[in-house]
C-alpha cells in the first residue's frame, strides 16, 4: 500500500455530510463575505481599520496577491459601469474581514502619482488599473505588479495599456514606481537569455501569472492588448532592475507543441493571454487556456503547459492542439487522458493543493462556431501523479447544463452542500494557511436578464478527501478498526488492537479546529458529553501515516 498522502486541515471539513450516506460530496461551499444582491456600492470604513462591514467595490480581473503572511490582498479592477479603481484592500482569513488600505474611496479611473523613479511616497499611486497585470509577491513581502489596463478622465489617450512596474511596501503602505514609463511603450526584446537595462515587454494587460522562482526572480508569459496576444516569457531580476527576454516569439505565435508529456527547447505554446497560471512545489510554471486572438471570441485554447526554469523548456501536457474545443467530461472524480476542461479565458481561480494537485474553477466559455461565451462553473483538478484531468464538482448531475448557472447563497460563514459561488469568470483567487481556496469576486450574469454584472462576495472551498481517493491519489486505510458506538451521546472507543498503532488523536469539527487533541492507546475513550449534536472527524496519525473517521454526536 502507497503511504497516505499528508492531507492538510481543509481536506477533514467535507468527509461526509451525512452519516447514512455512502456517497461522499466532492467539496464544500462557504460563502465568506460580500453581497448576495447585484448592484451594490462598496463600504469602505475607515483607512487601515478591520470591520466585518467592509466591503470592496463589485469588481472584474484586479491586481491580487497572497501575501507571505497569508493575508489577501486586491488592488483596482473594474466594475459593472466600466470604471477602474486604484484602492488597496486587504482580507485578513483568520478574522474574515476586509480592510481599506489605501486608495481614493470609491473615486474611478483615476490618473497614476508617480512621484520619483524608485523612490517610495505615501503620496504615490499606479492610478486605476483593470484587466489582469502579473503580480508578485516577493522574498520581504512586498507586493509588485506590472502593466494593465488604465482608463483617465482627460488627455487624448484615455485608455491605454500601460508598461510600468510598481511594488507597495506593506509595512509603510507606500507605492514606488520602480520601472517602466508613464505612457504604453513597445516592447524591447533585446538578445534572448541576455538581461538588459533597456528591455521592457511594453505595454500589455490580461495576464495574471505570479511565478516567482528560488532566487526571487520574478516571471510572466502572454498577456497582450485588444487583438493582439503574446507568446513571450519574461523574466525580471529586482536586484538588478533588468529584463529578460527568456523564450517565445519564434514562431509568429502559433506555437510548437511537440510531443505531450516531453519537455524540449524547441517547444513553445501559442501565443495566449486571460489564462489561467499555477506555479508548482517544484517551482515548475504551469499555464492553461486563454484567448489566441485577443478579443475575437473564436480563439480560445485549453492546452495545458508547463514551463521548466531550471532546464529553460515548455512541455504540452494536456488539452487540445487546437481551437475552440468543448469539454471533454467523465464521472467526477475519475482521472482519465481523455477528459479535459473546456477552451476558456478569464479561469483565475486557481489553486494548488497540498500534494501539488493543480485545481481550476470557472472562466468564460467560447461556443465553438458561433463566436457566443458563456461563463463556467465547473471544479477541475489536474492530478500531477497521473498527468491527467479529472471534472471534481458540478453543479448539476450533467455538467452540460452547468453554464450560466446562478449564485445559490447559504447561511454566511457556514458550509453548506446548497451554496454554490455560480457561473463568473475574472475572479481573484487566493489559498489560506490551512489549503483552503477563496475566490472574490469577478463577472457574473445577473437572473432574468442575463447581462453580465461584477460582484464583490467572497467564497471559499473545501476539498473532499474522498474525492481524492476515488482518483487513488490517495490511499484510504481499509484495515479493520472499531469504532463504538457511532452514533453516540456520552463517549466513544477506538479499538485499535488489530492494525498499525495510531499514537496521537484529534477530534475535529466540520470547520476545521481541534475539539479534542490527546495520545491514543491500543483502546482508547474520547468523552463528547460536552460536545454539541453535529458531525465530527476523528484524525488519527502517526509518523508516517493518517487515517480519518467520521463519527455523530448525538
Amino acid at each position: 500500500m502507497k503511504k497516505l498522502a499528508l492531507l492538510t486541515r481543509c481536506f477533514i471539513l467535507v468527509w461526509f455530510l451525512f452519516p447514512d450516506s455512502s456517497s461522499a460530496q466532492n467539496g464544500l461551499w462557504t460563502w465568506v463575505h460580500g453581497d448576495s444582491t447585484y448592484y451594490t456600492s462598496p463600504r469602505f470604513g475607515i483607512r487601515g481599520v478591520a470591520d466585518s462591514s467592509n466591503v470592496p467595490p463589485t469588481l472584474y480581473a484586479p491586481v491580487f496577491w497572497t501575501g507571505k503572511d497569508g493575508r489577501f490582498w486586491i488592488y483596482g479592477g473594474k466594475d459593472y459601469s466600466s470604471g477602474y479603481y486604484s484602492d488597496m484592500w486587504m482580507f485578513d482569513p483568520d478574522t474574515r474581514m476586509w480592510t481599506w488600505v489605501m486608495g481614493d474611496s470609491g473615486r474611478v479611473d483615476l490618473p497614476a502619482v508617480r512621484g520619483i523613479k524608485g523612490v517610495a511616497s505615501p503620496s504615490n499611486s499606479p492610478g486605476c488599473r483593470g484587466l489582469g497585470s502579473p503580480a508578485w509577491t516577493d522574498t520581504s513581502g512586498n507586493l509588485w505588479f506590472y502593466g494593465g489596463y488604465s482608463k483617465q478622465w482627460t488627455g487624448s489617450f484615455p485608455f491605454r495599456y500601460m508598461s510600468d512596474l510598481w511594488k507597495f511596501d506593506v509595512q509603510t503602505n507606500e507605492w514606488t514606481w520602480m520601472d517602466g514609463d508613464s505612457l504604453p511603450e513597445y516592447a524591447v526584446k533585446g538578445v534572448r537569455l541576455i538581461p538588459d537595462s533597456l528591455n521592457t515587454p511594453g505595454s500589455f494587460a490580461e495576464c495574471s501569472d505570479y511565478w516567482v522562482d528560488a532566487n526571487n526572480n520574478f516571471w510572466f508569459f502572454g498577456g497582450g492588448q485588444d487583438f493582439y496576444a503574446n507568446d513571450y516569457l519574461w523574466r525580471y531580476t529586482p536586484t538588478t532592475g533588468n529584463w529578460t527576454w527568456m523564450a517565445g516569439g519564434n514562431t509568429f505565435g502559433h506555437g510548437h507543441y511537440g510531443t505531450r508529456g516531453v519537455f524540449d527547447t524547441l517547444n513553445s505554446p501559442p501565443r495566449r493571454f486571460a489564462h489561467t497560471s499555477w506555479q508548482d512545489a517544484d517551482n515548475k510554471f504551469w499555464v492553461f487556456g486563454g484567448s489566441y486572438d485577443g478579443l475575437v471570441y473564436d480563439k480560445f485554447l485549453n492546452d495545458l503547459w508547463c514551463y521548466d526554469p531550471q532546464i529553460n523548456s515548455w512541455c504540452w501536457f494536456a488539452g487540445d492542439d487546437s481551437l475552440s474545443d468543448i469539454n471533454h467530461y467523465g464521472p467526477e472524480c475519475e482521472p482519465a487522458d481523455s477528459l479535459t476542461p473546456a477552451n476558456g479565458i478569464e479561469g483565475r481561480a486557481a489553486w494548488i493543493d497540498s500534494v501539488g494537485n493543480l485545481w481550476k474553477y470557472g472562466g468564460k466559455y467560447e461556443v465553438p462556431g458561433n463566436a457566443y461565451t458563456r461563463n463556467l462553473c465547473l471544479m477541475w483538478c489536474f492530478v500531477m501523479q497521473t498527468k491527467q484531468w479529472m471534472l471534481v464538482d458540478s453543479p448539476t448531475p450533467d455538467p452540460g447544463y452547468s453554464i450560466d448557472m446562478q449564485r445559490h447563497f447559504g447561511t454566511l460563514g457556514i458550509p453548506d452542500i446548497n451554496s454554490h459561488p455560480g457561473a463568473r469568470c475574472g475572479t481573484a483567487s487566493f489559498k489560506d494557511r490551512n489549503g483552503v481556496f477563496y475566490m472574490f469576486g469577478g463577472l457574473t450574469k445577473v437572473p432574468v436578464t442575463g447581462m453580465d454584472v461584477t460582484v464583490n462576495d467572497m467564497w471559499s472551498y473545501t476539498p473532499d478527501p474522498t474525492c481524492l481517493q476515488t482518483a487513488s491519489i490517495i490511499e484510504s486505510d481499509s484495515r479493520a478498526m472499531q469504532i463504538f458506538p457511532n452514533p453516540a451521546s456520552r463517549e466513544f472507543h477506538i479499538d485499535q488492537q488489530n492494525e498499525i498503532f495510531y499514537t496521537q488523536i484529534e477530534l475535529m469539527n466540520l470547520h476545521g479546529g481541534i475539539v479534542k487533541s490527546l495520545k491514543a492507546n491500543p483502546i482508547t475513550t474520547i468523552d463528547v458529553s460536552q460536545l454539541a449534536s453535529g458531525i465530527y472527524i476523528i484524525h488519527l496519525k502517526n509518523s508516517s501515516t493518517h487515517r480519518f473517521e467520521r463519527i455523530v454526536v448525538q
